[in-house]
This record gives C-alpha cells, sequence and structure tokens, in this order.
C-alpha cells in the first residue's frame, strides 16, 4: 500500500516520510500539485496525505481533483491549527479524514490505517458487486440458452 504525502514543508515531509518508513508503509512524497499527479499518475495510490496551505495554490483544490480523478484514494487533510475551519471543509468534500499540525507520528499512522481499511473496505464492495453482476449475467445466459433449447427441441 502506498501513501502520497503531499505538503509543502520539506522538512515535515522528510521527517513524516522517514517515521511511516519505519512504521512499514511505502511513502512517496510531493511539494507540489504537479509533482503529486506525476506521482498518482505512475503509482497507485491508496492513501493521500494532503497539507492545505500549498506551495502552488489551495489544498482544497487539489483535494477536489484526487477525488475527482482518483475516487478510492483516501485522502487526510493535514491543517495548521488556525485553518481547522480548512480541515473540516475538506470533510464535506469527501477527505476521509483530518490532521493537525503538529500531529504526532502515532496519530498519523491511526489515521493512514483506518484510511487503508476504509479503502480495502471499498475495494471489496466493489468486487462483490462487480461478482453480483457476472453472477447474475451468467444466470441470464443459462436461462437464454435453456429457452433456446427447450425451443428447438419442441420445433424438432
Amino acid at each position: 500500500m502506498k501513501i502520497l504525502l503531499f505538503d509543502k514543508q520539506k522538512n515535515y515531509r522528510l521527517t513524516t516520510r522517514k517515521l511511516l518508513s519505519k512504521q512499514g508503509h511505502n511513502v512517496l512524497t510531493a511539494a507540489r500539485w504537479s509533482e503529486a499527479l506525476q506521482k498518482m499518475e505512475r503509482h497507485i495510490i491508496h492513501v493521500v496525505i494532503l497539507g492545505v496551505q500549498l506551495a502552488d495554490g489551495e489544498g482544497i483544490a487539489a483535494l477536489k481533483q484526487i477525488k475527482s480523478r482518483f475516487p478510492l484514494v483516501q485522502t487526510i487533510i493535514l491543517a495548521e491549527p488556525d485553518a481547522i475551519d480548512i480541515a473540516m471543509k475538506g470533510l464535506e468534500l469527501g477527505a476521509a479524514d483530518y490532521l493537525i499540525k503538529p500531529a504526532g507520528i502515532e496519530e498519523i499512522v491511526q489515521k493512514v490505517e483506518e484510511s487503508l481499511d476504509r479503502r480495502r473496505r471499498l475495494e471489496q464492495k466493489i468486487r462483490a458487486a462487480q461478482i453480483e453482476v457476472l453472477e447474475r449475467q451468467f444466470i441470464n445466459k443459462a436461462v437464454e440458452l435453456n429457452n433456446q433449447l427447450s425451443s428447438e427441441t419442441i420445433s424438432h
């Protein structure tokens, strides 16, 4: 499972990446939306930790694009203490959760694990729905073939 840490503060990115990596997580980092988008297009990202005060624009705009282009990606808003209102807006727009800086590694890991679990549950629901659709198609096709065979048998 891959995590993308998308925040403008280089020291925060590097330190948090190192700490999450020590916990066994595969972490990519980005400071700009163009870099984050490139990584999301090249890798299967499961969770994005998204700083809302980004170097190249508003984090909420990035959240909207992530939810639009990568709907299964679980996004955790990372907000400064004076930006809790932005974190709440992020939740309204589909973020899975939020963190207020400076969040401790235990809290970050907990939110990441919860988001990964949410992602797994979504994937399981999608697989179950896909299986149900295939089963219905199979049954419908079997009934159709059975009806064709029955009508051919009667006509002969």
